[in-house]
């Protein structure tokens, strides 16, 4: 009973107000020796998810001829990967620009050419197909591969695991700083979640297609998710 008591103690403290009551002096003190620890833990799977950054820059005399090829040739690449993802929905336009470049070393300012540039994100939702929609893109006419990162479709079991596994080991650490300490660890009064990660995307570097001569080669490793917590324990002599 005096486990639930504290819980409930903890739990009317953090229902007040927008949630964020802290336990004041008073009401720790009401719970006897405490103990507060974090906890890291993570979880280790094969991804099932892929997003690529694939787009064209093409530079021409004109704004509108530069505009023209990169929408020719951003239509190719939707064209030669659509079959590869199953779907449209999963190509997404990320970034598109067209700009002016200028001579150098001139007194008189004179544009000599104009870039236009198309980036698509592309969601490839199986792992085999990361290297064939590369080598697709890249035979449409893709001038750069600017980034690539491995995910989960659904992270939750994993996310829970990742938890479980930050629970045990703040639970350790209590444990042994409490037998240090010459006392035993009592109930369970507080434990909170300090949120987790998804690893960030790991870079490519571009593909110039006369270095694409090959196949692409695609690795995806492990997707490693993160889980931390913060936890409250009673305190009881031995």
């Amino acid at each position: 009973m005096a486990g639930l008591a504290g819980l409930l103690l903890i739990g009317t403290l953090l229902a007040q107000g927008d949630g964020s009551a802290q336990p004041t002096p008073t009401d720790m003190a009401k719970l006897g020796p405490v103990i507060t620890v974090s906890g890291t833990g993570k979880s280790e799977l094969a991804p099932d998810q892929a997003t690529l950054s694939i787009g064209i820059t093409a530079r021409e005399k004109t704004a509108k001829a530069a505009q023209n090829k990169v929408n020719e040739q951003i239509a190719k690449i939707i064209a030669g990967v659509t079959p590869l993802v199953g779907d449209k929905k999963y190509i997404q336009t990320s970034n598109f620009s067209l700009y002016p470049e200028y001579a150098n070393n001139e007194s008189v300012t004179r544009v000599v050419a104009y870039s236009g540039n198309n980036t698509l994100t592309i969601q490839v939702n199986k792992i085999a197909n990361v290297g064939p929609v590369i080598d697709a893109a890249v035979a449409a006419g893709a001038t750069n591969i600017q980034g690539i990162s491995f995910g989960l479709q659904d992270s939750t079991a994993a996310r829970n695991d990742a938890l479980r596994n930050a629970v045990k080991d703040a639970k350790g650490k209590a444990t042994a700083m409490a037998e240090a300490a010459g006392m035993k660890l009592g109930d369970l009064v507080e434990i909170n979640e300090n949120g987790g990660f998804m690893p960030s995307p790991m870079p490519m570097m571009d593909a110039g297609v006369a270095r694409m001569e090959k196949s692409a080669s695609v690795e995806p490793g492990q997707v490693s998710l993160a889980g931390a917590v913060t936890v409250r324990y009673r305190l009881r002599a031995n």
